[in-house]
């Protein structure tokens, strides 16, 4: 049980970054446009290791947009939290679609 919810944890902070990479390379079109939407790839673009200050560098003037860990924008700006409606139950993933 501990692990599934530690994968879960994981998860939704990969889809975090994920989702910062994505809208940097929106921001920054001319720049990232050969760069995949890896850690890696935006690592090789900018021939940094760690990627991340160096990404929090080239978007300083967006920062209060972007979320953590890139930017200072909190995941929920009203301060309340996930919709109540679209949170799973408590318990073990479901079985894999996959």
């Amino acid at each position: 049980k501990e692990l599934q919810g530690v994968l879960r944890w994981l998860r939704r902070r990969l889809d975090v970054v994920r989702s910062c990479l994505i809208r940097l390379k929106g921001l920054f079109a001319d720049r990232f446009a050969d760069c995949a939407v890896t850690i890696l790839a935006f690592s090789a673009c900018l021939g940094v290791f760690p990627v991340l200050p160096k990404l929090r560098e080239i978007a300083a003037p967006y920062l209060r947009y972007l979320p953590a860990p890139i930017g200072f924008s909190p995941r929920y700006p009203n301060g309340g939290g996930a919709n109540p409606e679209n949170q799973h139950k408590v318990g073990t993933d479901p079985p894999s679609r996959h």
